[in-house]
């Protein structure tokens, strides 16, 4: 039987890449297998190159929609960022797209796991009919001192810092595309959870893209992250087992 496209009724599914085939030919030029560290007792070990993540998931309308949509234009907005221009301007427009890029990108990683596919189908559908992330999202973007290609997500229970109660269920992820990073929480009730649920320190050295603001951002940002920094926001968000970075190889 045909595999069913995880965002819309259509049949016959394509391979498609859940971090972006762009992404991983900038990071892994060679596309050969590099070691890939796990929170596992085997440490390290190799993955393969720029098939990494490749699922069958998607049909073709649906393949060439997020590439006309999100890809093509994310593509050259991110390597410029990380080229590290003396001084530019995030519109709010290129931070929507940020936004939903990172979610999109959120949900095809969550596909890639045990039953995420059934998990993920109602989000997937929901994201095809907006292309944006849903109102119970909060993403904010940064800068990390220390560049990977990384994806760690946890279910969140949490006390925010000046409350005694838990305030916030839902979701905490993590990603790193280079030396940018993007945290996002969601399936939560707490508008801007960010700003409930992380001490001012943090927030001073992020910067929210979701949801939308009318306000462009300075970049490079004035702070950049430590890993530890963003371990410290992984625990201020619920994360039980600290961040551990995935990186993919080195462009």
């Amino acid at each position: 039987m045909a595999r069913q496209c995880v965002y819309c009724d259509n049949s016959g599914t394509t391979l498609e890449h859940a971090w972006p085939k762009w992404l991983l030919r900038w990071w892994n030029p060679s596309g050969q297998p590099v070691p890939t560290q796990r929170a596992t007792p085997d440490g390290t070990k190799p993955i393969g190159g720029w098939n990494f993540g490749a699922i069958r998931t998607v049909c073709g309308p649906c393949n060439r929609w997020m590439q006309h949509t999100f890809e093509d234009h994310v593509a050259p907005l991110i390597k410029h960022l990380d080229d590290g221009p003396p001084e530019t301007t995030i519109t709010p427009e290129q931070q929507r797209l940020l936004a939903s890029w990172v979610f999109k990108t959120l949900l095809m990683l969550e596909c890639t796991m045990p039953m995420g596919l059934d998990e993920m189908r109602p989000a997937c559908r929901r994201f095809r009919s907006s292309g944006l992330p849903p109102d119970n999202v909060s993403i904010v973007m940064g800068i990390t001192l220390e560049p990977a290609l990384a994806f760690h997500r946890e279910t969140m229970t949490h006390r925010g810092p000046e409350r005694p109660s838990n305030i916030v269920d839902g979701f905490a992820a993590t990603m790193v595309v280079s030396h940018l990073f993007f945290h996002v929480i969601g399936d939560t009730p707490v508008l801007n959870a960010h700003e409930v649920v992380t001490p001012a320190a943090l927030r001073d050295c992020y910067h929210r893209i979701w949801p939308a603001t009318s306000r462009p951002l300075l970049y490079p940002f004035a702070s950049a992250f430590t890993k530890g920094a963003l371990e410290d926001l992984i625990r201020w968000t619920g994360g039980e087992t600290g961040f551990t970075f995935l990186p993919v190889g080195s462009h």
